[in-house]
């Protein structure tokens, strides 16, 4: 009789399957922040998001009347033969899957849009959000694609986000991507071993923004330049600990942590887990 591997029962953000690391969670956490201390409003997007990890991040930052946008295969076939022998390996994935994930952190749902990237622009109003996070098809043409459907749909200040720009197996997406920063059309915000930051408004305050960020938390950083450009160049940064969103049964830790890091745990907890610590804390 063959025996089956138990599934890790999903508490905190940690237990998501995805490949959102942590050095991405605190730079998307701290722009997302950056973006309602600047007064910018907007919806918010991804594009591409196998099982909710980093779209339950982005969930937290809905601010009062903007909404989360989701758009992926869930299984359905894709359009292009080539990323057609790639969904394959994604064929367990299914909206209902998302949805579960999701709905452990949030009670308000995302909005789901169940097909390729293609369909959203006839789904949502342009010029409407304030954050877009790219994670879909990584092949060439696609990705030059979804970069343009970004730009339609973002605020003149909107940031979009690219996945996978330094990964060996995806040259697409930089060969899509470093053209348009290059001609200056696109201003890099900040590269991190997995993502870029950019944005077709103004890149300098939110550059600034990580730059103190990292110098408050020592966390390491280098600014670097492209035809121009200035932005910053962010390694693994370790201001957190091991699991930035501690296990629901784990002992309380004594880390020495930055106040922000703190926050960052705390707001990627589920509600109801977010209101007996506070709770605790009142207490304390």
């Amino acid at each position: 009789m063959q025996t089956q591997t138990p599934v890790k029962p999903i508490r905190t953000l940690d237990d998501v399957p995805g490949w959102f690391r942590r050095t991405d969670q605190l730079v998307t956490d701290r722009l997302l922040r950056h973006q309602t201390t600047l007064g910018q409003t907007g919806d918010l997007l991804e594009l591409g998001a196998y099982l909710g990890k980093s779209a339950i991040l982005l969930g937290r930052h809905r601010q009062p009347g903007e909404r989360l946008v989701v758009c992926d295969l869930f299984g359905e076939q894709a359009p292009a033969e080539p990323n057609r022998r790639t969904a394959q390996l994604y064929a367990s994935l299914t909206h209902q899957a998302f949805e579960a994930n999701f709905a452990m952190f949030h009670a308000e749902p995302a909005t789901v849009i169940v097909g390729p990237t293609t369909v959203v622009p006839d789904r949502v109003p342009g010029d409407s959000f304030r954050f877009v996070h790219i994670d879909a098809c990584h092949l060439y043409d696609q990705v030059a694609e979804d970069i343009e459907i970004a730009r339609t749909l973002l605020t003149p200040e909107g940031i979009v986000v690219f996945d996978d720009i330094r990964a060996a197996h995806t040259p697409g997406v930089p060969a899509a991507v470093w053209p348009r920063v290059a001609t200056g059309e696109l201003r890099p915000i900040a590269l991190t071993p997995n993502k870029l930051y950019a944005t077709w408004g103004q890149a300098e305050r939110h550059v600034n923004e990580l730059r103190d960020f990292a110098a408050e938390t020592s966390g390491k950083f280098d600014m670097q330049e492209v035809a121009g450009q200035r932005f910053i160049r962010i390694a693994d940064w370790r201001i957190a600990p091991p699991s930035p969103v501690p296990p629901l049964a784990a002992a309380p830790r004594r880390n020495r942590l930055v106040p922000h890091a703190r926050r960052v745990a705390v707001n990627l907890l589920p509600p109801v887990v977010t209101r007996v610590i506070k709770r605790a804390r009142a207490a304390r």
